[in-house]
C-alpha cells in the first residue's frame, strides 16, 4: 500500500462517510419508535405455571374516564380478537370498569385502577387474562374515595404449601393467585371495621373449587365462597392475596383406573393422579389435558366394551403436565392374559374400525404387564379423547413331556350327527325337546345360550347309583350299562350307535403343575389299543374334541360324504383326595378348571357341584377346593360374564323374563357332605364329568385340575427280575392288581394302569402308586397289591400261575422313608423266589428280592472286527472311525438292535437308537448275551479328519475266517457291505445246531487316494524358488480354517497351523478337505509377488483341482503323476506350479536400451551445466 498513496486516501474517506450515514439512520430509527424500550412484559399465572405475555396477549387496552360506563371491551390473545360485549352490556349504570392497559413506561402511564364515591354503592370491573372480577362496595364500607386495582400474581413454592394446608386433605391442581387491594391516595386501605366487599371471579376456562385468603404474617384460611357455574363468589373484610382453587377429583387410590373380578385392574404408574372431570366435550381441552378411556376387545367382529370409566360418557383427564407417554399396569382377571394393547382416537361408536395410532403386542401369555403408550393430548378446540383398547384371551396351556392316563372313561355316540342335525325339525329329541340334539338354531327356551352365558338346571343334582340322569328325564338312559348295552342292544340302537367302554383319557402335564386335556392346542380322538383291549383318547394334530372317528353320510340326493360326528357325550370319574389345607405340594391352592362348550356337568362323590348346562360357546367353570369358590366365566361381544360380578349376567334370560339360574356358583362346601376342605381331606374322593356336544359346529374341550393325590409312592424292586445266571433281565413285564384273582387293574398316578417292565438290571418301579388316606390320628397307611408277571422277556418262559403279594406303607412323617414288603402266595411263585441271600423261599412269610424266569433260548456271543490297510507306511487315515449297524433277525424281520451292550477290549459300551456303534482300525465289538439267531451286521459309512469315505476303500468280509468265503465290495460298488450271521447251521446226521458264538471281520482296503502339491518356479527360469509364503484360507461357510505356506529348497510348499510355526519350520501338516483360496504373502528375494487367488477344491474321492476364474485355466500349471501302492492302489498326485516373474531386469549390453539411457543422462548434464552457468553471472552482475 505504500506504493499507492491516492488510493489509501479513497479508502479512509469512504469509509468515514459509512459510519456517519449508518449513525444518521439509527438516530432516525430511534425517533421512529418514539424513543421507548418496547412494551414491559406482564406476569399471568394459569394452569400453576407462569405465562408472559406481550401488550396483545391477554389484557385489553382503553382509554377509561371516570365518566365511562358499559365500555367495550376487547382482549386480544395470540393474534386472534375475542369480543366481550356481554361483559360489559349488564353493568350497572353507575359501575366503574377497570380493563387491562398497555403497560409502556411513558410520563403519562397511569396504573389500573378505578375510583369510588363514599356516598353510594360502586361496582369494580376488571378483566384480567381470562378473568373477569368484580368487586361490590357497599355504600359507607369506606370513609373516602377508593381506587380498586386487582393483579395476577405467582405464588411462591411456600404459599402453594400454605393454600395446600388451608384446604385440608384435598389436592390442587391449579393455583390462580390475585393481588386484590384498595388504594386512596396511593395508599392501601381496608373497609371500615364491620363492612365487607363481595368479590366475584368468573372463568369459564377454570372449575373453581376454593378461595383461599393469604395474610400477612405467612398464613392462609380457606374463605367461605359459593360456586356458581364458572362464578366463585367470596366476601371479605380484609385484602391481600387471594387463591382460586382447582382440587383435583381423584379416583380411587390417585392410580387405579379400575379393579373388579370380571377384568382384572389398570393403573397409570408413572403419573402422580387422575381425575374425571368433565366429558372429551368440556373444559379440558383448553388446559390441553390427556383425556381416555379403557376398553375391552377380544373379537374384532363387535365393537369394544367400555371397562372404565364407563360413566355417562366421561372419560379419564391428566393434567397437562402429565403429558407425554403413559405407562400402564394391567392386570388380567383369573384365568385370562393380556395380549395386545391398542390405542385409538374414541370419535365415535366405530372407532375401532380406524387405523390405530400404536399397537403393542404383549409376549409371553403375562397376565400381568406394563404397556407404555403414548397418549395424545387436547389442545384448544380439539377435543381428542384416546381410546385405550386391552386385548384379554383365555390362559392357554404349556405341555410339560409328562402324560398320564385316567380310566374308566365312557363314550356315547347319539345317533343323527352333523348331517342330519344341521335342519331345522330333523333334530334328535330322544331326551325331550328341553335336551335335543341339532344344530344350536334353537332359542333359549330350548337350552341354547347367547355367547358367555349357561343354561342351569337341566341335569340331575345327584348321580343315583352312578347313574347320570336329566332333570326331566323321560326314563331313556343316556349311559346305560356297557353289560347292558352289549346284551341289549337293539333296545339301545335307534338313538345309540357307538359306544366305548372303560377308555383311557390322557393328560398330559403343564408348566402350572396341572394334568390337563386341552383341544384348542390339539384334536382329541379314539384310538383301540390291543395291548390293553381298551380305546383311548389321545391328541393328535389339529384342533377339537372328536372321540368318534368322521363318517360318510347321504344326503336327500344320496351324495354321500364325510362328516364329524357331533352328536355325543362322556363320562369321565377321576378319583382324587386334597391335602388338610388345600394346597398342592407346589403350595398352590387345588383347582379343578372346565373351558369349553357344550353341556358339562361336574359332580363330587355323585353331587352336581358346577353346572355349565345349554348350548353355548365356550365358557369356563373353575372349583377351587381350598376355599370352595366356584366360578363361571364367559365372553360375550367383547363383554366378559363371571358369576363373581355379582349380577346374573352369566345366565340365560328365558322368554318369561326369568333367569336360568339352578345351583348358581353356591360354594362346595354348601353342596357336599363335608363342611371344609379339612373335612374333605380325610379320604379319596371322586370328581364326574359329564359332558355333551349338542350343537353340532365346533366341540371345544378343556379339563384341568391339580389335585393332591392320595398317599402316593413308588414302588422300587431293584434288581427283582433275573435269568437263569441271577443277572438282571430286561423286558419281563409285571402288573399290579388290587384283588387277589386278579381281575382289577390297579392304577398309577392318575389313572394309568399300574404296569411296569424290567431294565437291563432287572429293575422295575411302579411310579405315583397309591398307598390310600392315612386315617384321622394315625402315622400310616398299607394297601395291599398282588403282582403277577404277565409278559417274559424274549427267550423266557412266562410264569403263568404264578403269585405274589406286595404290602405298601406310608408315613405321616416326611422324614420316614415308605416300606415294601413283596411275599411268594403259592407254590409257583416260591419255585422262582429268592430272598436277600439269593436262598430259595420256601416260607410265604419271606421277604422276595428276586424272581427268576427260565430261559426258552440261550445266549450267544459275536464279535466284530475292523482290519484296514493303506499299501504304503504312512496311513493316511489312522484316526478313522467306521460305523456299523447290527440288527436281529425275527421270523426274517430285522430290526434294530438298539441299546444294547458290548464291549471294546475292557470298555462297556452300547450301541444307539438305529442299532449302530463304531470302530477304529484294529479294533474288536463283542456282543454277548444274544438271544436270537440272526443277526446282520452292515458298514454304514465313516468318520474321516481327512476327507475319505468308504468310496475311496474296497471292503473284504470274512467271516469265522473262513477266507475262502470272503466277499469283496469295490470301491465304486454302492451296495451295502453287510454280513449275514446266523448261529444255526446244519450239523452231522443234517441236524440243526445252533453256534454258541460267531465272529465276522471287515477289511478296508484304502485303493482311492489322491494327494496334491504346490510348488514355487520362476517364470522365465522355471526353476524352484525357496522362501515364498502364502495363505490358504478355507471358503466353507462357518469355517476359519487358515493354513500358513512357504516353500522348501525344492520349491514345495509345505502348510503350518500358525505363522510361528511356519516362521520355525516346525510341525508341518496335511491341509484338511475342503474349498480355499490360495494367496502369495510374500515372494522370493529379486520376485514380485504375485496378485492372482487360486480357487483350490480338496476333495479325496474326486482328487484335487485349482483354478483362478474358471475350471481349467490353470491348465498348463497342472501335473498328474501316479504311484502304484502295495495293497494295489494308485496314489494321484496333482502338483500345481505357481509363477513369479523378478522384480526388475537390466538391458543386455550394447541394446537400444542401454544407449537412451546413456543420451538421456548427457541431456540432463547439460540441462545442470546451463543453470549453474545463469546463476553465476548473476552474481557478478
Amino acid at each position: 500500500m505504500k506504493k499507492y498513496p491516492i488510493l489509501r486516501r479513497l479508502l479512509c474517506c469512504s469509509l468515514s462517510v459509512a459510519m456517519l450515514f449508518s449513525t444518521q439512520v439509527a438516530v432516525y430509527a430511534a425517533e421512529i419508535d418514539g424513543g421507548a424500550q418496547g412494551p414491559e412484559i406482564l406476569s399471568n399465572t394459569e394452569f400453576s405455571n407462569t405465562q408472559t405475555s406481550n401488550t396483545n396477549s391477554e389484557d385489553i387496552s382503553t382509554n377509561l374516564s371516570n365518566t365511562q360506563s358499559n365500555s367495550e371491551e376487547v382482549s386480544s390473545k395470540n393474534n386472534n380478537s375475542i369480543e366481550n360485549d356481554s361483559k360489559t352490556e349488564n353493568l350497572e349504570e353507575d359501575s366503574q370498569e377497570v380493563p387491562d392497559e398497555k403497560e409502556v413506561e411513558t410520563e403519562s402511564e397511569k396504573p389500573e385502577e378505578t375510583i369510588a364515591e363514599v356516598s353510594q354503592d360502586k361496582t369494580f370491573n376488571v378483566k384480567k387474562g381470562d378473568f373477569y372480577i368484580t368487586a361490590f362496595v357497599p355504600a359507607g364500607t369506606f370513609d373516602v374515595d377508593v381506587e380498586f386495582k386487582a393483579e395476577i400474581i405467582s405464588l411462591s413454592t411456600s404459599e402453594q404449601e400454605l393454600v395446600d394446608e388451608a384446604v385440608s386433605s384435598e389436592e390442587v391442581e391449579n393455583y390462580y393467585a390475585f393481588d386484590l387491594r384498595f388504594e386512596a391516595d396511593g395508599e392501601e386501605i381496608e373497609p371500615r371495621e364491620g363492612s365487607n366487599v363481595k368479590i366475584s371471579i368468573e372463568s369459564s376456562s377454570i372449575n373453581a373449587n376454593a378461595v383461599v385468603h393469604i395474610k400477612d404474617g405467612d398464613t392462609a384460611e380457606e374463605v367461605s365462597s359459593e360456586i356458581n357455574e364458572d362464578t366463585i363468589t367470596f366476601e371479605s373484610d380484609s385484602f391481600s392475596t387471594y387463591v382460586v382453587t382447582e382440587f383435583i377429583e381423584k379416583l380411587n387410590d390417585g392410580k387405579t383406573l379400575y379393579s373388579n373380578f370380571l377384568y382384572g385392574s389398570a393403573e397409570v404408574i408413572d403419573k402422580e393422579y387422575n381425575f374425571i372431570k368433565g366429558t372429551n366435550e368440556e373444559n379440558g381441552a383448553n388446559k390441553g389435558r390427556i383425556a381416555f378411556r379403557v376398553y375391552q376387545q377380544n373379537n374384532d367382529k363387535y365393537a369394544p366394551f367400555e371397562i372404565a370409566p364407563h360413566d355417562d360418557g366421561r372419560c379419564f383427564q391428566y393434567g397437562s403436565n402429565k403429558a407425554g407417554n403413559f405407562t400402564f399396569r394391567f392386570q388380567a382377571p383369573e384365568n385370562y392374559y393380556v395380549a395386545k394393547v391398542t390405542l385409538y382416537e374414541d370419535n365415535g361408536s366405530d372407532f375401532y374400525k380406524n387405523s390405530p395410532l400404536q399397537t403393542v403386542n404383549v409376549d409371553g401369555f403375562q397376565a400381568d404387564c406394563q404397556v407404555t403408550l403414548s397418549l395424545r393430548g387436547m389442545d384448544g378446540t380439539n377435543k381428542f379423547v384416546n381410546a385405550v383398547v386391552v386385548d384379554l384371551e383365555p390362559m392357554p396351556s404349556f405341555y410339560t413331556d409328562k402324560t398320564q392316563y385316567v380310566q374308566g372313561a365312557t363314550f356315547v355316540n347319539f345317533v343323527n350327527g352333523n348331517f342330519y342335525g344341521k335342519a331345522e325339525g330333523k333334530e334328535n329329541r330322544f331326551f325331550g325337546n328341553q335336551f335335543m340334539f341339532g344344530s344350536g338354531q334353537t332359542g333359549a327356551e330350548s337350552n341354547h345360550c347367547s355367547y358367555g352365558q349357561v343354561y342351569q338346571g337341566l341335569a340331575s343334582n345327584e348321580l343315583k347309583d352312578g347313574k347320570f340322569t336329566l332333570a326331566n328325564s323321560n326314563g331313556l338312559e343316556v349311559f346305560p350299562s356297557y353289560d347292558n348295552y352289549l346284551s341289549k342292544w337293539w333296545q339301545y340302537n335307534y338313538y345309540i350307535d357307538e359306544y366305548y367302554n372303560d377308555a383311557l383319557v390322557q393328560f398330559g402335564l403343564d408348566t402350572e403343575g396341572y394334568w390337563t386335556l386341552d383341544s384348542s392346542q390339539y384334536k382329541y380322538v379314539t384310538e383301540y389299543d390291543y395291548y390293553y383291549h381298551k380305546y383311548k383318547l389321545k391328541p393328535t394334530y389339529g384342533s377339537q374334541f372328536r372321540p368318534f372317528n368322521a363318517r360318510p353320510y347321504k344326503n336327500s340326493k344320496g351324495e354321500e360324504s364325510l362328516h364329524e360326528e357331533n352328536h355325543f357325550g362322556m363320562m369321565l370319574p377321576i378319583n382324587f383326595c386334597v391335602a388338610e389345607d388345600g394346597l398342592t405340594d407346589e403350595g398352590k391352592d387345588t383347582i379343578f378348571k372346565f373351558f369349553g362348550d357344550d353341556d358339562v356337568f361336574v359332580y363330587v362323590d355323585g353331587h352336581l357341584v358346577l353346572d355349565l348346562g345349554g348350548i353355548h360357546n365356550a365358557v369356563r367353570g373353575q372349583i377351587n377346593f381350598k376355599t370352595g369358590e366356584i366360578i363361571i366365566q364367559g365372553d360375550r361381544e367383547n363383554q366378559l360374564t363371571s358369576s363373581l360380578a355379582g349380577d346374573d349376567s352369566c345366565y340365560v334370560t328365558l322368554n318369561d323374563g326369568s333367569i336360568a339360574k339352578g345351583i348358581g356358583t353356591t360354594n362346595l362346601y354348601d353342596l357336599i357332605p363335608e363342611n371344609d376342605v379339612t373335612a374333605l381331606s380325610k379320604k379319596e374322593h371322586v370328581l364326574t364329568v359329564v359332558y355333551f356336544e349338542r350343537g353340532a359346529h365346533e366341540s371345544n374341550c378343556k379339563i384341568s385340575y391339580n389335585f393332591t393325590k392320595t398317599e402316593t409312592r413308588t414302588a422300587d424292586f431293584e434288581g427283582l427280575k433275573v435269568d437263569e445266571n441271577m443277572r438282571g433281565l430286561a423286558n419281563a413285564q409285571f402288573t399290579l392288581y388290587t384283588d387277589e384273582e386278579c381281575t382289577n387293574v390297579a392304577t398309577m398316578g392318575i389313572g394309568v394302569p399300574a404296569v411296569a417292565t424290567s431294565d437291563e438290571n432287572g429293575t422295575i418301579k411302579f411310579t405315583g402308586l397309591s398307598a390310600g388316606v392315612i386315617p384321622r390320628g394315625s402315622d400310616s397307611i398299607t394297601k395291599t397289591y398282588y403282582l403277577k408277571e404277565t409278559q417274559a422277556a424274549d427267550e423266557y418262559k412266562t410264569p403263568e400261575g404264578a403269585l405274589w403279594k406286595l404290602e405298601l406303607t406310608a408315613y405321616s412323617d416326611p422324614d420316614k422313608d415308605y416300606s415294601q414288603k413283596l411275599y411268594a402266595l403259592n407254590a409257583e411263585a416260591e419255585a422262582l423266589s429268592f430272598d436277600i441271600n439269593n436262598n430259595s423261599v420256601y416260607k410265604s412269610s419271606t421277604n422276595v428280592v428276586k424272581i427268576k424266569n427260565n430261559p426258552i433260548k440261550f445266549a450267544k456271543k459275536l464279535s466284530v472286527s475292523k482290519k484296514v490297510t493303506y499299501g504304503m507306511d504312512k496311513h493316511l487315515d489312522k484316526d478313522a472311525q467306521y460305523i456299523f449297524k447290527i440288527e436281529q433277525g425275527v421270523n426274517g424281520v430285522y430290526t434294530p438292535f438298539e441299546n444294547k451292550p458290548y464291549k471294546i477290549g475292557d470298555k462297556e459300551l452300547r450301541t444307539d437308537r438305529d442299532g449302530q456303534f463304531v470302530l477304529k482300525a484294529d479294533e474288536t465289538a463283542v456282543f454277548e448275551g444274544l438271544m436270537e439267531t440272526q443277526y446282520m451286521v452292515t458298514e454304514v459309512g465313516m468318520i474321516s479328519n481327512n476327507g475319505y469315505t468308504l468310496g475311496n476303500y474296497d471292503t473284504r468280509i470274512i467271516i469265522d475266517g473262513d477266507e475262502n468265503g470272503a466277499v469283496l465290495y469295490k470301491h465304486d460298488n454302492s451296495a451295502d457291505r453287510y454280513a449275514l450271521i446266523d448261529f444255526e447251521y446244519i450239523g452231522e446226521n443234517n441236524t440243526k445246531s445252533v453256534a454258541n458264538e460267531k465272529a465276522a471281520e471287515f477289511e478296508n482296503n484304502l485303493v482311492k487316494v489322491f494327494d496334491w502339491q504346490l510348488i514355487k518356479i520362476s517364470k522365465t527360469s522355471k526353476s524352484t524358488l525357496m522362501g515364498a509364503e502364502f495363505t490358504l484360507a478355507s471358503t466353507e461357510q462357518g469355517s476359519t480354517d487358515t493354513y500358513y505356506g512357504k516353500s522348501d529348497a525344492n520349491g514345495v510348499v509345505l502348510w503350518y497351523r500358525s505363522v510361528s510355526d511356519r516362521d520355525n519350520n516346525m510341525n508341518p501338516i496335511e491341509v484338511s478337505v475342503g474349498r480355499y483360496t490360495l494367496s502369495e504373502t510374500k515372494a522370493p528375494g529379486g520376485y514380485a509377488m504375485s496378485m492372482d487367488v487360486w480357487q483350490i477344491i480338496i476333495d479325496r474321492e474326486n482328487g484335487v483341482q485349482a483354478y483362478i476364474n474358471n475350471p481349467g485355466d490353470l491348465a498348463e500349471n497342472t501335473v498328474s503323476e501316479e504311484q502304484n501302492l502295495a495293497n494295489g492302489a494308485v496314489l494321484k498326485t496333482v502338483k500345481f506350479s505357481f509363477e513369479n516373474e523378478v522384480s526388475y531386469t537390466l538391458p543386455k549390453t550394447g541394446g537400444s536400451g542401454f544407449l537412451l539411457y546413456t543420451i538421456g543422462g548427457v541431456l540432463l548434464l547439460l540441462v545442470a551445466a546451463l543453470l549453474l552457468y545463469k546463476e553465476k553471472k548473476k552474481l557478478y552482475l
